[in-house]
């Protein structure tokens, strides 16, 4: 059967808002399982949701939603993996306006009240720079898991909001949830924009006493906010000798040393005016 047009399709649950919790049936644990139960079992629905999986790991999310409108031509019906696969998808191309769609009809189904679907509509609001949206979902959230923290925080930062995201992270920890190295690797970056030595170096300690690995993006993140906060000395400490660099290294290399070199020339043109 011919699909439709990605957009031609009328689906009722788009008026379905974000913005009236009333709209959100089954919003405790007990009905978001009598919701996952009432869902149809249907071999089809396998099918399609191994198709979607081969798509998006592809990383063709066109595919994804071209399968998204045959799926609701043909009527077969939806589950949890079915709506993680099809967020993901609309993450990924920020196609904000199907996203909105796709969670009217995870809303339809019973399923607002399941956390993981939530974290994948959180990354698709907050990739969006919906900092309102997201902190809606993040309300409800009963049991807020680091992921949940994660991506509260990312979206802040995104949106500039740098002193919120360090208020969010102390509210994280207070709830005894433990930050892992996304949670870092967001927090530095806003530190770099602030350019908060101080605070930069609390962050760096709190790694350290976590032994959190310090490697790839967050190595990167540490490097750039010292580098961004004047201490290009701290932030040639976090890499190895010249003996030992590999080419990992050398673009943090290379960023410390044009950074000293302006760091020079800025003092001298100080001095020569004074």
């Amino acid at each position: 059967m011919a699909a439709a047009p990605l957009y031609s399709l009328t689906i009722p649950y788009t008026t379905l808002s974000l913005q009236n919790p009333s709209e959100e049936p089954n919003n405790n644990a007990s009905s978001t399982c009598r919701g996952v139960t009432r869902l149809p079992k249907h071999p089809e629905t396998a099918i399609w949701n191994r198709s979607l999986r081969t798509h998006l790991e592809a990383g063709s999310s066109s595919q994804v939603l071209q399968c998204y409108c045959e799926i609701v031509a043909c009527g077969v019906p939806l589950d949890i993996s079915t709506f993680h696969f099809l967020i993901h998808a609309c993450s990924r191309s920020l196609l904000l306006r199907l996203g909105r769609e796709v969670h009217g009809r995870a809303l339809k189904h019973g399923l607002g009240g399941n956390q993981s679907l939530r974290n994948c509509l959180m990354g698709l609001y907050a990739k969006a720079g919906m900092v309102w949206d997201v902190e809606l979902l993040f309300q409800k959230v009963p049991g807020r898991d680091v992921v949940t923290w994660n991506t509260m925080i990312s979206c802040h930062v995104r949106a500039g909001m740098l002193r919120e995201a360090m208020r969010l992270f102390g509210r994280m920890r207070s709830e005894g949830v433990e930050p892992n190295e996304v949670t870092m690797v967001s927090l530095l970056s806003a530190v770099a924009k602030l350019r908060d030595l101080q605070m930069g170096e609390e962050l760096h300690r709190f790694i350290l006493e976590k032994r959190l690995d310090i490697s790839g993006s967050l190595l990167n993140c540490l490097v750039d906010m010292y580098i961004k906060c004047g201490a290009m000395d701290r932030a040639q400490e976090l890499l190895p000798d010249s003996q030992s660099r590999d080419d990992s290294c050398s673009g943090m290399w290379q960023a410390i040393r044009i950074a000293r070199w302006k760091h020079s020339r800025f003092a001298g043109e100080a001095r020569d005016g004074s």
